[in-house]
């Protein structure tokens, strides 16, 4: 087996998720079994895992909206959360810790993430 594969394979084998915006109630559907879900049940799931992966068209507010949504549900719940967020480059972070610490206001963040998108050819 690959050395990589057998390093990634637990970590996202125990929570990959994907995330269906055109599912009828707003559900999601499980990898493991390719069954629909409820968002409740969905959360509930990913509460108990290591690692989360949200897959989502970068340009579809739905996607994101269910992120948020997410996030915010097992962040109250008392999850302890760590976010990446694959669009800016590793020699951000310390903006990005600026701006996570709410050190940055708003605008110089929205310049950052501008900046990103135009350096991978996003924007």
């Amino acid at each position: 087996m690959n050395p990589a594969l057998r390093f990634f394979s637990p970590w996202v084998a125990a929570a990959v998720l994907i995330f269906m915006a055109g599912c009828q109630d707003g559900g999601a559907m499980r990898l493991s079994d390719r069954y629909p879900i409820s968002l409740d049940r969905m959360i509930a799931e990913a509460a108990k895992s290591r690692v989360i992966v949200a897959g989502e068209t970068h340009d579809n507010r739905d996607h994101h909206d269910l992120q948020l949504r997410i996030i915010r549900t097992l962040h109250e719940g008392g999850t302890v959360l760590a976010v990446g967020l694959e669009m800016f480059r590793a020699e951000n972070q310390e903006l990005l810790d600026k701006w996570w610490r709410w050190g940055m206001p708003t605008e110089q963040f929205e310049e950052l993430f501008r900046e990103n998108c135009r350096v991978r050819g996003q924007a």
